[in-house]
Parts: C-alpha cells; sequence; structure tokens
C-alpha cells in the first residue's frame, strides 16, 4: 500500500498516514549499534516522512527512464546527492511550549502554543526515587482512555514516557522503533535521563489528573553529569494529553503517542506547528528529532529506480558523503518484501514505497565506504573484529534471519530462547554454528565440568539453520543443536557466587567460558511453530541479482579509493558466498543490462538480464 496523505487545517502543513512496516524491524546514547536490525525501516519511513511534510504526494511519484551509465565505473552503480536524497537534521524546537492532544470521536484535536516566559511547570507531588534506567508503578485516580482502552495504572519511565499494561525501561536505543514496537506509551521526551544523578521525577496525582513532572533530571552522561532537562505530561480523565516544556535542550528525541501495535497506520506531525491540527485518532501520532543530516533512505531507493530497473533482489548502498547509516547504526537492512513463510517473518510488500514495482526484497544501507579498510576481509578498527564482508553477510542475512521461535516440548509453549538482541539475531547462548547473525560456536565440556562451556570462532558463515531458513537446505540436513539455560559466569562459581554472564543480546566473543543447563533444539521444533519453510528448498530463490550503489555528491565524480574498495568489496563478497552457499545457489552483481526498443513506450522498460 502506498502511503497517503492528508491536507489538514494548519496552513501548509500535511500530516502522513504511513503503513506499519511489518518486517521484524536502533540511539544507545552516545554508541552506535553494528547492525540496526530490520525493524529500524520503521523509524527511517517517519523520517522519510517528516522531511516530506510541505511536499506534494506526486513529489514521490516514480518515473521511470531508461537507464543512463553515467558515472557507474566497474559495475558500481551511481546515484547522486541531490537535495532530496538527503535528509537535513531535524532540531528540537518545543522549549517553553505546550502541546494538547484530546481525543475528539475520530480525530485527535492538537493544540500547540508557546510560553513567552518560560512553561509553569512547578515540581509539585510525590517524589518517585527513580534510578537510572528504572520504572515506577503509579494508581491513577480515575479511568484513564488511551486508545481504545482504559487503565487504571501507569508506569512512569526514568527516560521521559510512561507505558500502561507493562513496564518498558531497558537501557536499549530511545528511538520510534523502540517506542513503537513496545506496550502502549506516551513519549513527552522519550531520552536516555539519569534520575539517579540529579533532579527530580514527581507524581501529582487529582480526582480528575495526574501529572509528572521531570525536574532538571539531567542527559545520561558515562563521564560528567549530563545538560538538566524540565517538561511534563499531564494525563487527564478525559482523555487529554498534555506535555509541557520548560528548558530542553536534547540533540534528538521522540515525542507523541504510540498505540501499542506497531501495524497501526502513524501520523506524523510537526509538534511546533500543530496548532489546530485533527489526525486520525485510531494512529500513532509521533514526531523524531534528530541532530545529524542523513541519507533519506526512500528516497536513495526512488532515485535509484529511476535511472535502473527493478531487476534487483538487494541494492547495497554506500554513500561517498561521509553520512553514517543512522544516529543508531553502522550499518542496517530493511526487508522491503517477503512471501516467505515458516522463518519467524510476516507477510510484507512494501516494495511501492520504495519505488520498486515488482522485484527488490532487501535494502542495505552500508554507510559510508570510507570507513571501511580498502581489504574487506580486515578487521574493521572499534567494531568487535568484523570486517566489511561479515556486516555485509550480516546484513544480508537479514532478509531470511533472525526471527524465529520454537515449540517448546518441555512446556508446550512457544519460546523465543534461540533470539538474542532485537529479537532479529540469534541469542549469544544459541549454539548457532557460528553464525554471521550472531550466536556463538558453542563447545560443551559435558555435564559435571567447570566451565562446562566455551565460546568458539564467530560470526564465520551461513550455518545449516540459516541455509535452511533461507531456502537451501532441507530439514532432513539440519542438525539438532543447543542453547544454554541459566547461565553463570564459570570463575564466580569457583568462588561460590553465581553471577550471569550478559544477557541474551550481547555480541558474540571467542573464548567465553560459563555454566548452565543444556537445552536440546531440533529444526523440527521450529517447524512446530513457525510452520513448514514455504517455498521448500526444491522451489526456493536460488539465484540472486544484487546491486552495489555509491551515492555521491551532485555533480562530483566517485572518489577512486571508494571505487576501487567496493571493487575489492564485490570480489570478497563473491568468494565468500561462493564459499559458504556456492553448491546450492549463485549470485550475480553485475550491471543488468536493458534492451531498448523502438516500439516500447517512451518511458517503458523491460526485466533486464544478466
Amino acid at each position: 500500500m502506498s502511503p497517503t496523505r492528508m491536507a489538514l487545517a494548519a496552513g501548509s502543513l500535511l500530516i502522513a498516514l504511513l503503513p506499519a512496516v511489518g518486517a521484524p524491524l536502533v540511539e544507545p546514547g552516545t554508541d552506535r549499534l553494528a547492525c540496526g536490525a530490520p525493524r529500524h525501516a520503521a523509524e527511517a519511513l517517519v523520517l522519510h516522512h517528516q522531511r516530506n511534510l510541505d511536499l506534494r504526494p506526486a513529489s514521490l511519484a516514480v518515473v521511470p527512464a531508461p537507464p543512463d551509465p553515467g558515472l557507474d565505473a566497474d559495475g558500481i552503480l551511481i546515484v547522486e546527492a541531490t537535495s532530496d536524497v538527503k535528509a537535513p537534521r531535524r532540531e528540537f524546537d518545543l522549549a517553553d511550549s505546550l502541546v494538547s492532544i484530546k481525543p475528539a470521536g475520530e480525530v485527535f484535536s492538537v493544540r500547540a502554543s508557546s510560553f513567552a516566559d518560560g512553561a509553569p511547570i512547578a515540581g509539585t507531588g510525590v517524589l518517585l526515587e527513580l534510578e537510572d534506567d528504572d520504572s515506577g508503578l503509579i494508581d491513577l485516580p480515575f479511568s484513564f482512555p488511551f486508545y481504545g482502552k482504559s487503565h487504571r495504572q501507569v508506569y512512569v519511565q526514568s527516560d521521559g514516557n510512561l507505558t500502561f499494561q507493562f513496564p518498558e525501561a531497558r537501557s536499549d536505543p530511545r528511538s520510534y522503533t523502540r517506542a513503537a514496537f513496545g506496550p502502549p506509551r506516551i513519549c513527552p521526551l522519550f531520552k536516555d535521563l539519569d534520575p539517579s544523578v540529579g533532579g527530580e521525577v514527581r507524581v501529582d496525582a487529582r480526582s480528575d489528573s495526574l501529572t509528572v513532572s521531570w525536574v532538571d533530571v539531567p542527559l545520561y552522561s558515562e563521564f560528567d553529569e549530563g545538560r538538566p532537562q524540565t517538561f511534563q505530561v499531564t494525563l487527564k480523565e478525559s482523555g487529554e494529553v498534555e506535555f509541557r516544556y520548560g528548558d530542553v535542550m536534547v540533540p534528538n528525541a521522540v515525542v507523541g503517542l504510540f498505540t501499542g501495535d506497531a501495524r497501526s497506520g502513524v501520523n506524523v506531525v510537526d509538534w511546533d506547528k500543530a496548532d489546530g491540527l485533527r489526525p486520525d485518532s485510531r494512529n500513532i501520532l509521533a514526531e523524531v528529532f534528530v541532530e545529524e543530516e542523513m541519507l533519506d533512505e526512500y528516497a536513495v531507493s526512488h532515485a535509484f529506480f529511476r535511472k535502473y530497473e527493478d531487476a534487483y533482489d538487494a541494492i547495497i548502498v554506500f554513500n561517498d558523503l561521509g553520512l553514517d547509516a543512522s544516529q543508531y547504526s553502522f550499518a542496517h537492512q530493511f526487508t522491503v518484501r517477503n512471501e516467505v513463510t515458516g522463518t519467524g517473518e510476516r507477510y510484507s510488500n512494501y516494495g511501492s514505497v520504495f519505488g520498486s514495482p515488482k522485484r527488490l526484497s532487501s535494502f542495505v544501507n552500508m554507510g559510508p565506504v570510507l570507513q571501511y579498510p580498502v581489504d574487506p576481509t580486515e578487521p574493521i578498527p572499534g567494531l568487535f573484529g568484523d570486517s566489511m564482508i561479515k556486516v555485509l553477510a550480516h546484513e544480508i542475512g537479514h532478509r531470511y534471519l533472525a526471527y524465529p521461535s520454537f515449540l517448546d516440548p518441555q512446556t508446550g509453549e512457544a519460546s523465543d530462547l534461540l533470539l538474542g538482541r532485537q529479537f532479529a539475531h540469534w541469542s549469544f547462548f544459541f549454539n548457532s554454528g557460528g553464525s554471521v547473525l550472531e550466536g556463538n560456536a558453542i563447545q560443551d565440556n559435558g555435564p559435571g565440568t567447570s566451565p562446562r562451556f566455551i565460546t568458539g570462532k564467530t560470526s564465520e558463515r551461513f550455518s545449516e539453520l540459516d541455509q535452511y531458513l533461507m531456502g537451501l537446505l532441507d530439514i532432513s540436513e539440519v542438525p539438532a543443536s543447543f542453547v544454554v539455560t541459566s547461565p553463570v559466569s564459570a570463575s564466580n562459581r569457583r568462588t561460590g557466587t553465581l553471577r550471569r554472564i550478559g544477557e541474551a543480546g550481547r555480541k558474540p566473543e571467542e573464548g567465553v567460558t560459563f555454566d548452565g543447563e543444556r537445552k536440546e533444539v531440533r529444526v523440527q521444533e521450529i517447524v512446530l511453530q513457525e510452520g513448514p519453510r514455504r517455498p521448500a528448498w526444491t522451489v526456493a530463490q536460488r539465484h540472486f541479482q544484487q546491486a552495489f550503489v555509491l551515492v555521491v555528491p551532485e555533480g562530483q565524480k566517485p572518489d577512486p579509493i571508494s571505487i576501487e574498495t567496493l571493487r575489492e568489496l564485490k570480489k570478497g563478497w563473491q568468494a565468500f558466498f561462493e564459499s559458504n552457499l556456492g553448491s546450492r545457489a549463485s549470485l550475480a552483481t553485475g550491471m543488468v543490462r536493458m534492451l531498448h526498443l523502438s516500439t516500447w513506450p517512451a518511458a517503458g522498460l523491460v526485466a533486464g538480464f544478466p
């Protein structure tokens, strides 16, 4: 479904109603994760529509044209960074302001205004003693209606947000994606805040309203105390929500209301200009503030298909602009289309959003090309020993991996023990056979030994389970494996102290020892939970066409070092693919050549051939 737009009554402001991004879709404070995981697509889509709030829908239309080799070199396809391809910064602009959101039937009624002398935020009420990444449960003095349900309790998180149904105060990135895929949530300022080192969080409960105030609560900082922030949120018995902002200055943040169902639509709004808006009250209502210029990835994809045929399974994008893949990730992948079942992924088709009418299934953003060594097998500084080949294998693997639950024969219930970070990577404690999608190759030294388990080489290959989920192996070719439950540090066990050695989302690491219980897992138990892999390996796709794309400054030739780096990557990636999968699949990374016939329509294209 293509995104649609509705003109609203507030001058020229438009609000974008987005389709939900169904792929199992990162702000780690100052850290950037190596991989954003596919759910990052939800945030990228919101950012894309934010910057197009004042554009006509026609401006997003794809206008097919015969491919022009232009600056293309050695099979590297070139896209120029025109003004529509780069997304500007979106600075936080709500200091000293009030935003009120009131349900009115099928719409929200939004009011926005500024305070000339600063917002009247009083730190009254009961002090809520919260630590960093903490949550407190509050009883509401009334039944509060929120997206069709009534609530008598609310969780106050230290990180500038309220949740219903359950607390959610993890240290994961404070991003749109996390908010959308979590519980029903109200975000006056979703940001990593630390009330344990300064400021106050207070709750003022009255018969018809509840106000939570963050007064001079600093941003989290590993070193010095972060800058203090003052703001509050008020819930009224009528269902109205008010955000008040005092002295707030943040580089990035998320502000809005979240349904608790990531499949719902999204009303993208500019709160600073929102007075008089009447958006759909069934949908997420949000704005994302970002501190860095970045690529508008959907616009890049549209620009690509204005120049090249839709004849690729994946487009792998690098840039010569020095722009990070995102503020959250070193690299990431979006699943554009998924018709495969039995992998834990849901059906999706967002081809029209990406400008692809028929084929594209994966979009990979690898970030600035010059962040990588020219040798694609050389470890990338500061990235856990990963090389460019391993990063690319990881991101390409996200097309099918790693999402499945399994039916636990001991409990008769679905289990996600195989999954780690973002529920889109293998767990650190799963013997994944050294999969490029994390987990570890784990050696079991046997019962009664300590340490019982030790991790081996990491991120080396597509394992047999990976290949089954990719449609390249029959179920009979996948050996049984295991996951370690109740893991504890072996060294601490010897001292009489049991200590967890980390969470399932920990990055794989060679030579880590630990104890725990071995739980056998067979692929048949994945099939019992997710269903058989369809299409089956006998008819699944075996040939893959991938495009390597370099985004360059408008009107400039690509940097020769960038071209050389990508040339070496293409060769290295072909070798890695063939050594891992060559007996079962083939890969082409060259430009699809087009055959032009004068009898075709002027803007017509047909499928190319390698």
